[in-house]
């Protein structure tokens, strides 16, 4: 029985079995052998710690897209999935769940039980992120899916990190780093989350010793005065030469202090006098390692005050910061205390304020791995490609002034860093596997940042270390899509990370998205209440409308604003384009198959379609290569809704009467539809699989097709002519509100008069759609007529006369003018938003402008059309 589409676009039907149709075809998954160029695409694997939110949703979409157009174009075109242990992430969020469920912290179960109850807790959200993004409609290849806490991953980390060990780029250093008082570990600067927030200013009195001069200094944290031993003053600042070999006195404990000179400090802020706490600012720190200037740590690593402070000695910071104020203004060196406001960091897990603290950590050094990353951006041949290109600039100034990578966690869930220490000696060992005689050594608890193996993910989903057919067949890899947020924390390491193994590239270009905000603008996030979810999405819009949004939203390198008038709109096209599936569906069977070379013999309006197809599937491969989805799905919709639909499919009603043209027309229906839902598919993959394998009557997926590459090429002047005559004379009776069963005679007047002669049956032909004809061709007329339409290079006239509700017309003119002015406003505004034009891709605003002008010359037309209306009635 033949397959039929269902009378109504039901999204949810449409997109409930697709996936698994795909998945059973086996059209998801690398294939090693095959002769097809190789395009793998490796995903960014998301924390394995539960819910995907839209920018996952967003991240994962457009990769999929891509993947899709690539083997559309005949690639071996495959995703990689993968998740992420996510050391912090992971370990606290856990903990939460014990103390919820089970009343007990981790420190009671101690460190190998509490990993086998969250390895179990992990495979439990492992299940539940692979049903999400089944439901994001993920073409994804998970024979090749990967944990970065499998077993192959872990041994490939110890290798890496033993081998840098062994070549001094790995060490272990007592430095200043970002400091979770909670967590009690380093995290890295991505975990730290910087909110501007009302602070006090304490302005504090600094005596000489000899009494005889004072200095003021303001301070946001007086409790960390006890690590002070020094004030730095600008050696050109004029106020303060006379003190420069002075020495002060530290109020808080009587220590002495020393004046340091250096440049850094601006004469213009506050008192140009600063204190310098090298152990608790990173800042000063600086300055300590530039003047080796003592590092005097007073502080514990639960943010407490240590025995450095004296009376103040295991108060929590905060709480000892009062008291310290306090002492300060009983003995006057409490000059006075302002309100401002400040960028403070709190740790993304916990909440806390970020500490700078000292402590014993393992960095890489990256002086050299920074410097052959930026030697590979700088050879032509062997260089990341980035999308947007400015990014590449970005990237290489941030390189230029990296410093040593803190890698080090004060963690259980991770990579263990794989050292031991000799309980006697201290000896330091260094291997993948431990020591013989384990019981004399004690290995190092701390585990890897996230970002170590992370750093190392298109080496090891491309099985770098285990399959060397399937590494050199698919590394470098072809693609990496990724936001704008990580591009130093990830995008560069792995860069870093593939230089010093293996000497390339780790992927051929990056595709750099920015974040989603509201429809405001703003960041979306929890605490602003203003996150979406993409399944709700899913339920209420369907998953490729969702998809078209992103992708038809995407210029590359900017933020996405939410808009669900946006989606409305992508959802009101594909219904559209399945009423048109519907139309051709009820179209007469032709058992002829179509060739692009019997387009030669076809009429005019047939020849014109597939030119048309012809310019689009050109840019449309440009586009898309380009990885320039708003023009191409602008392109692909403006074919769609005015070329196809609005303009061929109502010529096509004149030739499907007309036995001479009927056949040929139907063919060339079905054939540009098919090139159009190929096209389609990639954003939409869903409805184009379903009215393709109905309207085909065929089990064979979309996804098998050959993406279009049309070659066909005609002079489409009289189309383009008669498309102004229809539009005019539809123009005529709305404004002089003619009915449309009237019939109108018109004469051409043009001095070009033997090309229409030659083209007359075509266009009669299809003026029928407008009850409309041309009775007469001249090269000149000086007779007069009610009507006169002035076209290109011809003007059409009629002698139609009827009395006319002038009143009514106005009104409808008016309305028409109303639209115009909106759109005209819009498309000026966008064309003044410097960030638009700065950054929006030059077909984009090439096709604004030209909208624009059109939008204007239609506005002065109506306008000349209303003051005539206007006239008549006065």
């Amino acid at each position: 029985m033949k397959k039929k589409l269902n009378k109504n676009y039901l999204f949810k039907e449409v997109e409930s079995n697709k996936l698994l149709f795909w998945q059973e075809n086996n059209l998801f998954k690398a294939q090693a052998n095959s002769t097809k160029p190789p395009f793998a695409i490796v995903l960014p694997p998301p924390n394995v710690t539960g819910h995907l939110h839209i920018g996952h949703a967003y991240d994962f979409t457009l990769p999929d897209i891509l993947m899709r157009y690539k083997k559309l174009q005949g690639y071996d075109a495959f995703i990689v999935p993968g998740t992420d242990h996510a050391g912090i992430a992971t370990q606290t969020k856990f903990e939460k769940i014990l103390k919820t469920n089970e009343q007990v912290d981790r420190f009671v179960l101690g460190r190998k039980a509490f990993l086998e109850k969250l390895k179990i807790w992990k495979d439990e959200q492992t299940y539940y992120i692979h049903k999400q993004w089944n439901a994001l409609g993920l073409g994804l290849d998970y024979n090749n899916y990967l944990f970065t806490l499998d077993e192959p991953v872990v041994q490939t980390v110890r290798e890496v990190f033993v081998k840098m060990f062994n070549e001094n780029i790995i060490y272990r250093a007592k430095k200043l780093v970002n400091w979770d008082i909670q967590l009690k570990t380093a995290i890295s600067n991505i975990e730290v989350i910087h909110k501007e927030i009302e602070q006090k200013l304490y302005y504090i009195k600094y005596s000489s010793e000899d009494q005889k001069d004072f200095v003021i200094v303001a301070t946001s944290r007086p409790e960390t005065m006890f690590g002070d031993k020094h004030l730095i003053m600008n050696p050109n600042d004029q106020r303060y030469v006379h003190l420069h070999n002075k020495i002060f006195i530290n109020p808080i404990n009587n220590a002495k202090m020393s004046v340091i000179l250096d440049d850094y400090i601006d004469i213009e802020f506050g008192t140009g006098v600063m204190k310098c706490t090298p152990a608790h600012d990173f800042n000063d720190y600086e300055l300590a390692k530039k003047h080796n200037l003592e590092l005097i740590n007073i502080m514990n690593e639960d943010g407490t005050l240590n025995e450095k402070c004296a009376e103040f000695k295991g108060l929590d910071r905060l709480q000892a910061r009062a008291l310290i104020v306090d002492k300060l203004q009983k003995s006057n060196h409490l000059v006075k205390i302002e309100n401002y406001q400040s960028n403070v960091g709190f740790s993304e897990r916990t909440n806390e304020i970020v500490e700078p603290y000292l402590s014993y950590q393992w960095f890489i050094k990256m002086d050299n791995l920074v410097k052959n990353t930026i030697k590979m951006q700088n050879d032509f041949n062997d260089k990341v490609d980035f999308y947007p290109n400015r990014f590449n600039k970005t990237l290489l100034t941030w390189l230029e002034n990296t410093e040593d990578w803190c890698i080090s966690r004060q963690l259980w869930w991770g990579h263990q860093i794989p050292v031991w220490y000799h309980k006697k000696t201290n000896e330091i060992y260094c291997n993948t596997t431990p020591p013989k005689d384990l019981e004399n050594w004690i290995q190092d608890e701390d585990v890897l940042d996230t970002w170590f193996s992370s750093g190392m993910w298109p080496l090891l989903t491309t099985k770098w270390n285990s399959n060397d057919q399937f590494f050199k067949r698919y590394f470098p890899t072809a693609l990496m899509v990724t936001g704008m947020d990580i591009l130093f924390f990830w995008v560069s390491r792995m860069m870093n990370f593939s230089q010093y193994l293996v000497q390339k590239r780790p992927f051929k270009d990056v595709l750099i998205h920015g974040l989603i905000r509201d429809a405001q603008g703003k960041k979306m996030s929890k605490s602003l209440g203003n996150g979406i979810d993409p399944f709700d999405i899913i339920n209420e819009y369907g998953l490729d409308t969702m998809r078209l949004f992103f992708a038809s939203s995407t210029t590359v390198g900017e933020d996405l604003n939410f808009s669900t008038e946006r989606l409305g709109a992508n959802w009101n096209y594909l219904n559209k384009i399945w009423n048109i599936a519907k139309y051709i569906e009820n179209l007469d069977e032709i058992n002829e198959s179509f060739s692009i070379q019997d387009v030669h013999e076809f009429c005019d309006v047939n020849k014109w379609i597939i030119a048309e197809l012809s310019k689009l599937s050109v840019e449309m491969n440009k586009n898309m290569d380009k990885y320039n989805l708003v023009v191409a799905t602008k392109d692909l919709y403006d074919f769609i809704w005015n070329t196809f639909a609005s303009d061929y499919l109502e010529y096509t009603k004149v030739l499907l009467q007309d036995t001479t043209f009927k056949n040929e027309t139907i063919k060339t229906i079905r054939y540009v539809f098919n090139q159009i839902l190929i096209m389609l598919h990639p954003f939409a993959p869903n409805i184009s699989e379903e009215i393709w394998l109905n309207l085909n009557q065929t089990n064979e997926s979309i996804l098998l097709q050959k993406y279009p590459m049309v070659n066909f090429e005609f002079e489409s002047i009289i189309i383009n002519k008669i498309a102004k005559i229809i539009l005019e004379i539809r123009k005529l009776r709305l404004q002089e509100n003619i009915n449309n069963k009237t019939n109108l005679c018109f004469e051409l007047v043009s001095a070009n008069d033997e090309f229409y002669n030659s083209n007359i049956k075509l266009i009669n032909l299809l003026l029928v759609l407008v009850n409309a004809k041309v009775s007469e061709i001249k090269k000149s007329s000086v007779n007069s007529c009610t009507y006169e339409l002035v076209i290109d290079d011809f003007i059409l006239k009629t002698w139609y006369e009827k009395s006319i509700d002038y009143d009514t017309q106005i009104k409808k003119v008016s309305e028409q003018l109303k639209y115009l002015e909106n759109e005209i406003k819009r498309a000026t505004n966008l064309l003044n938003n410097q960030g638009f034009v700065n950054k929006a891709p030059t077909e984009l605003i090439a096709k604004e402008k030209d909208k624009l002008n059109n939008l204007e010359k239609e506005q002065a037309n109506l306008l000349k059309i209303f003051a005539d209306l206007k006239q008549k009635v006065n």
